[in-house]
């Protein structure tokens, strides 16, 4: 059976409080919205960057 990791208290509080930042974020209209084809390049020249 494959393990799975799980998060301690203080990482989840972690987690939930950049989540609801985000969502803050999102809601207050503080974020990009890429068409599909920006957001291939940009994915894909992070990915051959990583590469190297």
């Amino acid at each position: 059976m494959e393990d799975i990791p799980v998060l301690n208290d203080a990482e989840r509080a972690d987690l939930l409080r950049a989540l609801k930042e985000a969502e803050a974020d999102i809601s207050a209209g503080r974020f990009t919205e890429y068409d599909p084809a920006t957001f291939k390049a940009r994915f894909n020249a992070a990915r051959r960057g990583a590469k190297r």
